[in-house]
């Protein structure tokens, strides 16, 4: 488990929203950009309110390594795997369609990606109301006031 720390910025219906820095955790990562906004941007994130943090509550909360490993490869790698497999599933079977061989390999790549696109759209969903790949606060570091 990856801890890290944050302060409670909301709360809101048994939610915490939690700004943190970025750690070493992030650091690595090509997506960090884009996840947290640029260079020294903080990170926001709504996170289950067990423990029962206040506004201004330094938190601890918790990441497991494998949820963002596996939410990595479901976001990245899957739509990636569907294009290949499209276009290679076009490229192959073109004739059954009357299409030219390269067209074939372009319209079942772009499918796949559209279907890897609703497939992952649909998981996060289900992994969303499930609580999956979420945080966990696990403790309150330091209470306001």
């Amino acid at each position: 488990m990856h801890r890290e720390a944050g302060v409670v910025v909301e709360v809101s219906g048994g939610k915490a929203l939690v700004e943190s820095e970025a750690t070493s955790f992030c650091a690595s990562c090509e997506a960090r950009d884009t996840c947290m906004g640029g260079e020294g941007k903080k990170r926001r994130i709504w996170i289950k309110n067990g423990p029962g943090a206040g506004k201004g509550d330094c938190v601890i909360y918790e990441i497991r390594e494998r949820d963002v490993v596996f939410s990595s490869v479901l976001l990245y790698l899957f739509p990636v795997a569907s294009l290949i497999g499209g276009s290679a599933a076009g490229y192959t079977y073109h004739e059954m369609i009357g299409l030219d061989r390269d067209l074939g390999a372009g319209v079942f790549g772009i499918g796949g990606l559209i279907v890897s696109f609703t497939l992952v759209w649909a998981a996060s969903k289900i992994f969303m109301r499930r609580g999956v790949f979420a945080a966990k606060m696990v403790e309150i570091q330091k209470k306001s006031g």
